[in-house]
């Protein structure tokens, strides 16, 4: 999220009102990304109820 809209609940209304229509669509399980070092986004996600389950390694060639 850019600079200026951080801190004002953008993201969690925003993963809540994706979290919503997952729910209407019947959908079960969500997965996500983020980066470890993301901790603004890790805390929001683990405030929401998401649990992390791998921490996988990845290389660009």
């Amino acid at each position: 999220m850019i600079p200026e809209y951080r801190g004002q609940g953008n993201g969690k209304f925003f993963l809540n009102e994706i979290l919503t229509k997952a729910k209407e669509y019947g959908i079960k399980e969500l997965f996500l990304k983020v980066e470890n070092d993301n901790t603004r986004a890790v805390n929001l996600y683990y405030n929401m109820g998401f649990e992390e389950i791998i921490n996988a390694a990845t290389i660009l060639i």
